[in-house]
């Protein structure tokens, strides 16, 4: 299994046994992009508002499990403070860690770090590595994702024994990486009956995501606790628009909680014979922090 979009946030960042890496080619921008288009969205925008619902000084956690295999990993998310590095652009850092196994067996840790922008509605910049469990620093593989508001997607991977590789194309369409989709869809869930399409990069694969709110006031599975209930499809794309035929579409249903914030209480994937599902653990407000300028600087050096 590859990125499953909001769901595979998780996946990717802990199970080995479902991932599969894949990319397109970046040669020509996606259909639909024009020099308009891309002009428009740099235009300068006043300051924007700190939405409400927007998740930010938080610490949760997941069990993940899988079938009859029962845990077969843990994920944690920790968001800060909303931060300013301009007063038109406020961000809130997003971090994420986790690891995975299936009977102890290809053990993997996987960090995501990104930097969402609260206007936008995106990670500006973002950080991912993953590695085996009980391996170094050396043999870490990172990949480093940056999108600016002329809708211009840069990423670059950094892996043992292999030289850089960066690959950039143009989106009209919102373009994350998996932290930054899942914090869209928390900061402005589709209004019921509605479908936000964005696409997500999980590493250095496309996927073209389609969420939509089925219901406002849905029983979470095996809990008696109300939520929205957003279901979604995943399709894998070459950063051309076209799409990849040598991955699979993907399905996949999140519990959102109604109050602000719409923490995820519940996500399932259907991953062959069962559901790969993550399970609320735990879920906490942090220290208040002062606003505080965010680091300027580029990702890529």
């Amino acid at each position: 299994m590859h990125a499953l979009s909001l769901l595979v946030t998780t996946l990717r960042l802990t199970c080995w046994p479902f991932e599969v890496e894949g990319q397109g080619t970046a040669q020509d921008p996606p259909a639909g992009v024009t020099a308009a288009a891309t002009t428009a969205t740099a235009r300068a925008a006043p300051p924007a508002p700190i939405p409400d619902s927007l998740p930010r000084q938080e610490a949760v956690r997941y069990d993940i499990r899988y079938g009859l295999f029962g845990s077969i990993g843990s994920l944690s998310i920790d968001a800060g403070a909303v931060a300013y590095d301009d007063p038109a652009t406020p961000v809130v850092t997003v971090r994420a860690a986790g690891r995975g196994a299936v009977l102890g067996l290809g053990g993997i840790e996987r960090r995501i770090e990104a930097e969402f922008d609260v206007r936008a509605l995106g990670s500006r910049r973002w950080k991912e590595a993953r590695r085996k469990e009980g391996t170094g620093p050396e043999h870490e593989t990172v990949d480093l994702g940056e999108r600016n508001l002329r809708g211009e997607n840069r990423i670059q991977r950094q892996a043992p024994g292999k030289a850089h590789e960066t690959q950039r194309f143009l989106s009209t369409l919102p373009t994350s990486d998996l932290l930054g989709t899942v914090w869209r869809l928390r900061t402005v869930p589709p209004v019921l009956g509605q479908t936000d399409v964005a696409l997500v990069l999980d590493g250095l694969a496309l996927w073209l995501v389609k969420a939509t709110t089925v219901a406002a006031d849905d029983l979470v599975p095996d809990t008696a606790v109300h939520a929205l209930r957003v279901e979604g499809e995943l399709a894998p794309i070459d950063y051309n628009g076209a799409v990849d035929g040598g991955r699979t579409a993907r399905r996949f249903t999140i519990w959102l909680d109604r109050r602000p914030g719409h923490v995820p209480l519940r996500i399932e994937v259907p991953v062959g014979p069962a559901d790969v599902v993550l399970q609320l653990v735990e879920s906490r407000r942090t220290v208040a922090a002062a606003p505080s300028a965010a680091p300027r600087g580029q990702l890529f050096r």
